[in-house]
């Protein structure tokens, strides 16, 4: 089982440097899960208290948001001893509120702010690179999927979805996709193992989610209603 590793302040620090030039800002909040989790339509709280405000990093684009939180509490000059790193995208809706639309969850075990710092760069891109549908050429807007971690493209217009991935892929710097090959590559291996222990112990494997004492429902208001974006075009060259 992989060790637990704690980001460093070094780390931090070279996180910024990496996102700084790229038009990320620092931003704090409080009980950042349960807020995504709300916002989600997701009635639940954690079965412990968190009252530290971690340090995230925030880049804004046409009316979506990526949010790369670090689980580092700046003014303890430490990063908190049990959390994840979370990176995601939300939209800004009229009101101001966000309707997230996509969420990663970062375990804190080696290079995971390399991982964070790869996930934020290519989210960012993705925003940049927002698809056209090919159906009326208005631009798509992201939707949540049915699971936290799952989105789709969806035109608002016609209503279609039809989107492929490859346009993106290929914009893309070796070195993302190598990272994102390496990151697929990895979960395939670990559903292999998953299911060659089910197969061979007849019983099933218990992944950290379900050992984890589980949350407790709350009451969460409904979620928001957005409306389409105003589509700003993409510059001609983008740095990774």
């Amino acid at each position: 089982m992989p060790s637990k590793t704690l980001p460093t302040k070094a780390g931090i620090a070279h996180l910024w440097s990496e996102f700084h030039p790229r038009g990320f800002e620092p931003v704090t909040g409080l009980q950042f899960q349960i807020d995504v989790l709300r916002k989600l339509g997701i009635k639940l709280q954690p079965p412990t208290h968190r009252t530290n405000a971690e340090l995230a990093f925030m880049f804004e684009w046409d009316g979506y948001r990526v949010y790369t939180w670090t689980s580092w509490i700046p003014w303890l000059g430490r990063a908190r001893e049990e959390d994840s790193l979370w990176v995601g995208i939300a939209k800004v809706l009229p009101d101001k509120t966000e309707r997230w639309c996509y969420l990663r969850q970062m375990r804190r075990t080696e290079n995971h702010l390399y991982r964070t710092e790869m996930y934020g760069k290519i989210l960012r891109r993705r925003l940049m690179k927002r698809p056209q549908c090919p159906l009326c050429e208005c631009y798509f807007t992201l939707m949540p999927g049915k699971n936290i971690g799952s989105c789709f493209w969806r035109c608002e217009s016609c209503l279609s979805t039809a989107w492929d991935t490859k346009d993106f892929l290929e914009g893309l710097p070796p070195e993302a996709l190598r990272f994102l090959n390496d990151q697929r590559a990895e979960r395939d291996r670990s559903a292999k193992r998953r299911k060659k222990i089910e197969k061979e112990e007849h019983r099933k494997v218990r992944r950290a989610a379900s050992i984890r004492r589980g949350w407790v429902e709350v009451v969460a208001g409904p979620r928001p209603i957005s409306t389409p974006p105003k589509p700003v075009p993409p510059p001609e060259d983008i740095m990774f």
